[in-house]
């Protein structure tokens, strides 16, 4: 009787040990599943931070674009105004034209000084912004007391090459940097459904490992933090797609950037002309760059669509080409003439109608980019709320599913 006592003492230790064993493998998967729910609570938090974070920097940057434009709009606006006044027939119009010249480029004063308030690492080039500003003004101003003749022709040309070499290169470099810089960066917004995949993975994998050790395939709490993993993970992998896909402010960014590149093209030709005629300039042919510039102001526009804005831009250009065949011939008085003829009142007109509709573009820009903000600020509390509320929920499924396992060996 010693030996079957002895091999009955034996099977039954090792019965004893499997059976302690599974319940510690038990409370070792669910340690993995509240170590799964806390981070995919703590990456969905984060994401949301990091989402919120860059949707602000983006906001910012595509603001300082829009008032980069204007800059840019505003002196060539001044200095098309500059050239009138200083071959204008009365005082009257001088002055006119003159009032016009110093608003515009107080404009452009008050655009810099909201993109200094909203600084970034991009505007660096502000402050020499703002001194050659200053200079330009000093030399129109110098220009306006010598209405008329050589030394203001020459503080006008020293404007104009100012304005070209300077101002206009440093705001159209400022434009493309924070239009690049427009469009947050998507990349951190894969990383949520990423470990929520992981998540749905990890407990699937334990559900069958559960099912090994207790001979049961289904286990309720399981399946449901399954699930409410696969919703995470589904609604997160959405939200990044619609995120890194083309969508409102892309679409509205684009569009003013096609009618500012149109409106500043059609107003620098303008500004070419009437600078060529003030400073009297006989040096090279202007009607090239004229042409390049023409050319330029209607390629990115949709000929059903800008119709209007494509008419007046090809006012400006005719009105243009008329004055400078008079300035090509140095016919000076009626390059003049033909600049501050009857037909300025159309070219006004037209510079106003290609204005207006760039600042109604400007106006639906800004409008896109504050319901995208809030919007966005709704996205990212739902994720928030989606990732910890769902990390607590399969924690707590997850969990109590276990421990039913665990009633089991007690």
């Amino acid at each position: 009787m010693t030996i079957p006592l002895t091999r009955l003492r034996t099977a039954t230790a090792g019965l004893a040990g499997r059976t302690g064993h599974t319940p510690r493998r038990i409370r070792l998967w669910q340690l993995s599943i509240a170590a799964m729910g806390l981070m995919l609570a703590v990456v969905g938090a984060g994401t949301t931070a990091s989402l919120t974070q860059q949707l602000e920097q983006a906001s910012i940057h595509a603001n300082q674009y829009l008032r980069a434009g204007d800059i840019q709009n505003q002196l060539l606006v001044a200095h098309a105004a500059s050239a009138r006044a200083f071959v204008a027939a009365s005082e009257k119009d001088a002055q006119a034209n003159d009032e016009q010249a110093v608003q515009a480029r107080d404009t452009a004063a008050t655009r810099i000084v909201e993109m200094a308030a909203q600084r970034t690492d991009l505007d660096s080039s502000l402050e020499s912004l703002t001194h050659d500003l200053l200079r330009y003004a000093a030399l129109v101003e110098a220009a306006h007391q010598q209405r008329g003749q050589d030394a203001g022709r020459g503080n006008l040309s020293q404007a104009d090459a100012l304005l070209r070499s300077s101002l206009l290169s440093a705001t159209e470099e400022l434009q493309a940097a924070h239009l690049a810089a427009s469009q947050p960066s998507v990349g951190w917004g894969w990383v949520l459904p990423l470990v929520a995949w992981l998540t749905v993975i990890g407990l699937v994998a334990i559900s069958v490992l559960v099912a090994r050790a207790s001979h049961r395939v289904f286990n309720t709490g399981l399946v449901a933090a399954a699930l409410v993993a696969l919703l995470i993970a589904f609604g997160s992998i959405s939200t990044a797609s619609a995120q890194a896909s083309p969508n409102a402010t892309t679409n509205a960014l684009a569009r003013v950037a096609a009618v500012a590149t149109a409106q500043h093209a059609g107003s620098r030709s303008y500004a070419l002309v009437a600078n060529t005629v003030a400073t009297r300039r006989s040096s090279g042919d202007p009607s090239a760059e004229l042409a390049g510039l023409l050319a330029t102001s209607t390629t990115a526009l949709d000929p059903t669509a800008d119709a209007d804005l494509i008419k007046n831009l090809t006012t400006l250009g005719k009105a243009g080409a008329a004055t400078l065949a008079h300035a090509r011939s140095q016919a000076w008085t009626a390059a003049e003439r033909a600049l501050l003829s009857a037909d300025a009142d159309a070219v006004a007109a037209a510079s106003d109608a290609v204005q207006s509709q760039t600042d109604a573009e400007v106006r639906v820009a800004r409008d896109t980019l504050r319901g995208a903000a809030e919007a966005q600020a709704s996205v990212g509390v739902m994720i928030a709320a989606l990732s910890v509320i769902g990390a607590l929920l399969i924690c707590v499924a997850g969990i109590r599913g276990l421990s039913q396992r665990l009633k089991e060996y007690r």
